[in-house]
């Protein structure tokens, strides 16, 4: 059979081609591109307004604003609700204007995704002393100085300790205060003003003999420090060293003659080496008279405190007192001997001693007070 031939006028087959295709492919990655585009674009406006807040909050936290902070840092936290830092300072904002059980949802949040994280167990602390569990908040403080902190940990560190410090000199917790200082005096060896701090706070953690050797240390690197003189006559103070009181306040007033503060001080180390009983080179007689002078005054006191408390004085207190009177008019006979300044220095801690359950000494007592102290030590 004769086979039929193909003109060229004949119709092409129906169907897409392979030009209409890359077409098509084309038109949808151009559509997916300003998709693209526009969702990156959209993206990084949100995240530009963000910074934008959140910037601005901090700012106002930084000035003290805490309501207004707080709005701008909602609205930050809202918009970029995976944004850490953003939440912790949310946090901050919420502390600072008593929002205390929002701030401590959002703390849990972030401390279970990261219970190492320092600022996150430094917010934790304050949270707990603003309520008033202050064994949580030591137990935050020490997380959080141990914890991790992205940005100069060093220095971190150092403020975090330096809060907890702050709290336990508050509390006159003694020995925990002591056992954070120590720590922070082998990290700041360059730091003289940090050094100076740690002096006086050694004193307030009772350790009078730490806070007269770093004080030493001062001076002897800063021979002018007039508050290191006077540092250094508060830590002999403390230690009994009276005459080395009088020495370090009378150096700091050379070096700060307009200081009155410490001219008081001076007085008041002058006095108590009047009337100290203890030092050896004292003759038998002078300790005597000491102790006669130390026995009328503490029988003062506590009169003035029977007579301030409107008479409500127990009777031991009384009988306490009738013994001074018969004690100070009663004259000794023959030699006078230690023993004989003893009782008198014993019964006077006695009434001193009864004195404090009634009243609170007061400022125009501090002599005694100090000299009395030295003698229960």
């Amino acid at each position: 059979m004769p086979m039929h031939e193909h003109t060229s006028d004949e119709a092409p087959a129906p169907g897409v081609t392979i030009g209409s295709v890359s077409a098509i492919l084309v038109l949808i990655g151009a559509l997916l591109a300003v998709d693209f585009f526009l969702a990156k674009t959209d993206q990084a406006e949100v995240r530009q307004e963000a910074t934008h807040f959140y910037s601005e909050g901090s700012r106002l936290l930084r000035e003290g604003k805490a309501a207004e902070a707080e709005e701008m840092l909602r609205r930050a936290h809202a918009l970029a609700r995976g944004n850490r830092q953003y939440q912790l300072q949310l946090v901050a904002a919420l502390l600072a204007t008593a929002k205390s059980r929002e701030a401590e949802n959002l703390l849990q949040d972030l401390l279970r995704k990261e219970p190492n994280d320092g600022r996150a167990n430094l917010l934790a602390a304050r949270l707990a002393v603003q309520a008033g569990r202050t064994a949580d908040a030591e137990s935050y403080y020490h997380r959080a100085i141990y914890g991790v902190w992205h940005e100069k940990p060093a220095a971190h560190r150092m403020e975090v300790r330096l809060e907890l410090i702050d709290l336990l000199a508050a509390r006159h917790a003694e020995k925990e205060l002591l056992a954070e200082l120590l720590p922070l005096e082998a990290e700041a060896p360059d730091d003289r003003a940090m050094r100076q701090r740690i002096a006086s706070l050694y004193l307030v953690a009772g350790s009078p003999a730490r806070s007269e050797r770093a004080f030493r240390a001062l001076i002897q690197d800063d021979p002018i420090n007039a508050e290191a003189y006077a540092g250094l006559g508060e830590a002999e103070l403390a230690l009994g060293n009276y005459p080395g009181a009088q020495a370090a306040f009378r150096a700091a007033l050379v070096r700060n003659p307009g200081d009155h503060a410490t001219r008081q001080r001076l007085e008041l180390a002058r006095n108590l080496t009047e009337l100290d009983p203890t030092p050896r080179r004292l003759s038998s007689s002078e300790k005597y008279r000491r102790s006669i002078t130390i026995l009328q005054r503490a029988a003062d006191a506590l009169e003035r405190c029977t007579t301030q408390s409107q008479g409500s004085a127990s009777e031991d207190s009384a009988q306490l007192l009738a013994a001074a009177a018969k004690a100070l008019t009663k004259r000794p006979r023959g030699v006078i001997t230690n023993e004989l300044s003893e009782e008198k220095l014993s019964l006077g801690e006695q009434l001193w001693r009864a004195r404090a359950k009634l009243c609170p000494a007061a400022p125009s007592e501090e002599v005694l007070s100090l000299i009395m102290d030295k003698l229960s030590q």
